[in-house]
């Protein structure tokens, strides 16, 4: 959770956990548009979560590519460019 707000502004903004424990669903906005974004924790689960393409990346836009960029680096997270 403190990835997703440091690096990308986002905040919690409602949160659904199952009622025997299971599994946690956060989701995630910036608190200007209607975007969302869904985290699932599947308690205890220690296989993996596949849904299928093994591919998975999360793309936004920003006002300043710059510094985004550097604020990214400076916290060690990787990037591809294609």
């Amino acid at each position: 959770m403190k990835f997703y707000e440091e690096a990308l502004g986002l905040k919690e903004v409602r949160r659904k956990e199952a009622e025997d424990g299971s599994f946690v669903i956060v989701f995630l906005g910036d608190g200007e548009t209607n975007f969302s974004l869904e985290l699932t924790w599947m308690k205890g689960r220690t296989e993996p979560y596949d849904l299928g393409e093994q591919e998975y990346h999360l793309a936004m836009a920003t006002d300043n590519y710059d510094e985004a960029f550097k604020k990214h680096e400076n916290m060690g997270c990787s990037f591809i460019f294609s």
